[in-house]
């Protein structure tokens, strides 16, 4: 029996610092795990508090990929407890190394899923003030919920840090020893013994990422103080050179580049932000697949069609070779770029390198100082007026950092889809007196990689004025269904003919694409139609063209509903 009402059933496992049973909650007639410390670390104030800490940080979190702790105590002779959930499932670890030694790649699919639910815990965890700072794929138990497999618990905030409320946990513990993080997953700044905050956490979820898609960990060395000196100095090999057979897209390569930033102003300023990148990183990949099964199964329409214009059946197939080469050639051209800022004029580089490392430590002024000439000798660079605005953001001048912000997107337009530029954006929004700025950048400077910063502002943001502006922008981007869904208004009066004449019309898909949503959010089956008239347009040099291909979705969608409704 453990504190008067737990039986023990079956050891689960055990380490230097206690043991973990399985074990029976007596009144509840449930099982749990509860974690013992062992006699003689109990009474040692600092392993003591670490685990205190432990109890106090899985009080604040409620979160479905979080383990839940229910009960925190010490037996009559001193032993201190902590219950928590039972998990049925291998740690990351175990998927990642099934031998202990040998990784092998999990696959972008999986690797993201997992990846994904990780930084959702993270959001709410750095949200609730806490920083878990020995974030590693030992920590994470992948279990099965309702048929589902690979759901995420993250657990042991033994060590974690807590920024916020009621606590005395801005006491260091640094004795009877506690390891602040592991080596292979520790950040740069943790290495040198600096304080952390979220951005570390979201390092190491970089460093599990990049393993899970390559089946290496970035840094591995046979002492921990080399592969700490790694984290400070070296770069990660490229995943395409360490594990070419796992295909991993270029597109997700750079976003675990940027989350792996030696200097965490470089990273990602949040889990969200993480998440939202490597949400844009998808589409191309997602859309590839059915694309590229269409076009194979046009191959024989496009003998046929070219037969029936009375092409010989030698050069049938030649043509209709010819036309699945370059729908092919373009889709994988497509597939491929990526936006991204240009590199800096070499003349500078190593300024820009210098600028850099004083922002990364936080040294605003020698920054500044180092800027200011950087910019009045290029003043057409957008790295450095890029760098000017992360440094305005950082000190608290956020109206300059907008402007900054532009300037570079003006000078440079791979900035529109940077995600430190985007994430300091968004959170000017919900801002007294910045929100409106904010929504003018992201719409008017951004355009349409900010449509869902602007479709989640028209649905949340707390200013009505900044609310109102957030609806014309998504409506005038091309969102008007995203609004009408959650009951804003969907688009401006427009009579309706023309709206049906602009379907028919309209120069460019996106322009019809705004026809099409305006009329579907009506819900006038009157338009059913001329929706069905649009979704089955076709054109091209052998008619199989579809023409309004880029509102597809929306089209099938609004036609099935309507029809269910006559």
């Amino acid at each position: 029996m453990i504190g008067e009402r737990y039986r023990v059933l079956a050891p689960i496992g055990r380490g230097g610092m206690g043991a973990v049973y399985r074990v029976e909650h007596l009144m509840m007639k449930k099982e749990l795990a509860l974690k013992l410390l062992h006699p003689e670390l109990g009474r040692l104030d600092e392993v003591a508090k670490r685990f205190e800490r432990e109890a106090e940080a899985a009080a604040r979190l409620d979160h479905p990929n979080i383990i839940g702790v229910t009960d925190f105590g010490r037996t009559p002779d001193g032993q201190l407890f902590l219950a928590m959930e039972l998990l049925h499932g291998p740690s990351l670890a175990e998927v990642i190394r099934p031998d202990g030694q040998a990784g092998k790649p999990l696959g972008t699919e999986r690797s993201l899923r997992v990846i994904k639910q990780v930084l959702k815990a993270l959001d709410h965890a750095h949200a609730s003030g806490i920083v878990h700072r020995d974030l590693k794929p030992e920590n994470i138990v992948l279990i099965e919920r309702d048929g589902e497999r690979d759901i995420v618990k993250l657990l042991d905030f033994g060590i974690a840090k807590i920024t916020s409320g009621e606590s005395d946990s801005k006491e260091v513990l640094t004795q009877a020893g506690v390891v602040f993080g592991t080596p292979e997953y520790l950040s740069p700044e943790q290495a040198l013994g600096e304080e952390a905050d979220g951005r570390a956490d979201l390092y190491a979820a970089g460093v599990m990422l990049y393993e899970m898609l390559t089946g290496r960990r970035p840094f591995e060395a046979e002492s921990k103080v080399e592969v700490l000196s790694m984290h400070l100095t070296r770069d990660a090999l490229p995943m395409h050179k360490v594990a070419p057979q796992a295909a991993v897209p270029v597109a997700l390569e750079r976003v675990v580049e940027h989350a792996m930033a030696k200097k965490r102003a470089e990273r990602f300023a949040d889990a969200n932000a993480f998440l939202h990148a490597l949400d844009e990183g998808e589409p191309a990949r997602a859309a590839s697949s059915p694309i590229f099964a269409r076009l194979t199964r046009t191959w024989p329409f496009l003998v046929q069609r070219a037969r029936e214009a009375g092409v010989p059946l030698p050069r049938a197939f030649i043509a209709g070779a010819f036309a699945l080469v370059l729908g092919l050639g373009a889709l994988v051209v497509l597939a491929r770029h990526v936006e991204k800022p240009k590199p800096p004029a070499p003349e500078i580089a190593d300024d820009l390198k210098r600028a850099e490392t004083l922002l990364g430590r936080g040294e605003l002024e020698p920054a500044r100082a180092s800027l200011q000439q950087l910019l009045a000798a290029h003043p057409e660079s957008a790295r450095v007026h890029y760098l000017y605005g992360n440094l305005d953001y950082a000190g608290g001048e956020r109206e300059r950092a907008i402007v900054e912000y532009k300037d570079a997107i003006r000078l440079d337009g791979g900035y529109r889809a940077d995600p430190t530029l985007r994430a300091n954006v968004r959170a000017l929004l919900d801002r007294r007196g910045e929100g409106l700025v904010a929504v003018a950048l992201l719409a008017d400077d951004i355009g349409k990689p900010a449509l869902d910063d602007l479709v989640a502002c028209a649905k949340s943001c707390k200013d009505e004025r900044v609310r109102k502006k957030a609806v014309e922008a998504a409506v005038k981007i091309g969102g008007p269904q995203l609004l009408a869904d959650e009951g804003k208004p969907a688009a401006a009066p427009v009579v309706e003919d023309e709206l049906v004449d602009k379907l028919e019309k309209g120069k460019s898909c996106r322009d019809r694409k705004q026809a099409a949503l305006a009329l579907i959010s009506t819900g006038d089956a009157k338009y059913l139609d001329a929706l069905k008239l649009a979704r089955d347009r076709r054109g091209g040099f052998f008619g199989v063209q579809q023409i309004n291909g880029c509102m597809k979705r929306d089209l099938d969608a609004a036609i099935r509903k309507l029809e269910a409704e006559k």
